[in-house]
């Protein structure tokens, strides 16, 4: 463990933020063969990494684009003279 932060609020009171960190030496023997000491680190892949998002955000980014040049060349367009 390692002390992250200390807070006393209140005599007699102790605050103490502790975080566990994994040490270099395994000092413990496992139960069995398949058991785990530490929980596994779940990581979750963040949202705008993943592909599909990128992907439809891309196809969005294209198409917004593509509309405002048909928007510029339909709005620049004289209209036809009067007959």
């Amino acid at each position: 463990m390692e002390v992250q932060s200390q807070f006393s609020p209140a005599t007699d009171l102790h605050i103490i933020h502790l975080k566990q960190i994994k040490p270099v030496a395994t000092l413990l023997e496992l139960q069995f063969e398949g058991a785990l000491l530490y929980p596994l680190e779940n990581k979750k892949k963040l949202w705008y990494k993943n592909i599909r998002t990128i992907l439809e955000l891309a196809l969005l980014v294209i198409i917004y684009i593509a509309g405002m040049i048909v928007g510029a060349v339909l709005g620049s367009r004289r209209p036809p003279p009067p007959p």
